[in-house]
Parts: C-alpha cells; sequence; structure tokens
C-alpha cells in the first residue's frame, strides 16, 4: 500500500505542480534496508531453522515503524509541495 501511495502521490504532484525531481526520502531507504533484512532473516530461519525470538520481533517492528514513518513524511512531503504551488498562484 505504501508504494501505490508514493507512485500515486508523485503523480499527482507532477500533474498539480508541474515536473520536479522528487528523490527518494532517508526514511523510505531506511525502511528498505529493514524489509530486506526481514526477508533476509526469515529465509534464514526457514532455511536454517534459526530461532526467531526477539531479533524477528525487532524486525517486524521496526518494519512496520518505518513503514508508517515513510509514508507520512511522503504525505508531509506533498503537502508541502502542494502549498508551496498555490502560494505561486
Amino acid at each position: 500500500m505504501r508504494d501505490l501511495l508514493i507512485v500515486g502521490g508523485y503523480l499527482l504532484i507532477q500533474d498539480s505542480t508541474g515536473a520536479r525531481p522528487l528523490g527518494p526520502l532517508f526514511i523510505s531507504k531506511v525502511n528498505t534496508l529493514v524489509q530486506i533484512a526481514l526477508i533476509g532473516f526469515v529465509l534464514a530461519r526457514l532455511g536454517l531453522g534459526f530461532e526467531a525470538g526477539w531479533l524477528m520481533a525487532l524486525l517486524v517492528g521496526g518494519a512496520a515503524v518505518t513503514t508508517v514513518l515513510s509514508g507520512l513524511s511522503y504525505l508531509a512531503r506533498w503537502a508541502r509541495l502542494l502549498m508551496e504551488s498555490r502560494r505561486a498562484w
């Protein structure tokens, strides 16, 4: 859902405010790193029989928190860009 929100928001911003180069946010990069670590851990646990324990809970919680923060950060960025473009009119 977060990725659909990002793509949809990007298209809306480009349509509303004109073409602007918008790169990824730092929190989004952290989110990707945590998700990759979680996937790697789950695959290693299933394939090699690692115990889940506290590390699994930490990775799942970290992925959830960074996903929400990333989504909210993009929403805040788009709101700021829309407000700036309306002031320019």
